[in-house]
């Protein structure tokens, strides 16, 4: 892989649908980008910004990922297959008033 320079960018539009949605990630009835969402965002445009840097038969996979929300809740995760661990992290929730976050998503809404 070449160096990419300082300032490198992968610029990526999507709209968001109900796939990246917290309803389709089991948070029923909230209509708004999802951490995974965001996540797979993330991933995807860091992606794109290295395309250019790769050799033939080149790839990249993500190793790590920090997304932040303001949050309360934190848990310590681990994922596991026959072999043993294949991934750790941690994960941090935070406590909404439902009204207040829908007020909310509204108002963001009409300002487009």
């Amino acid at each position: 892989m070449r160096e990419p320079q300082v300032g490198t960018e992968g610029i990526l539009q999507r709209i968001v649908t109900e796939e990246l949605s917290a309803d389709r990630w089991g948070n029923r009835g909230v209509h708004v980008l999802s951490t995974p969402g965001l996540a797979v965002l993330f991933e995807q445009a860091s992606i794109e910004a290295l395309q250019d840097f790769l050799e033939p038969g080149e790839f990249t996979v993500g190793t790590e990922l920090h997304v932040h929300h303001l949050a309360l809740l934190e848990f310590e995760v681990e994922a596991r297959d026959e072999a043993g661990p294949v991934g750790k992290g941690s994960h941090v929730r935070a406590v909404l008033d439902r009204a207040r976050f829908d007020r909310g998503v509204e108002r963001r809404r009409i300002r487009g």
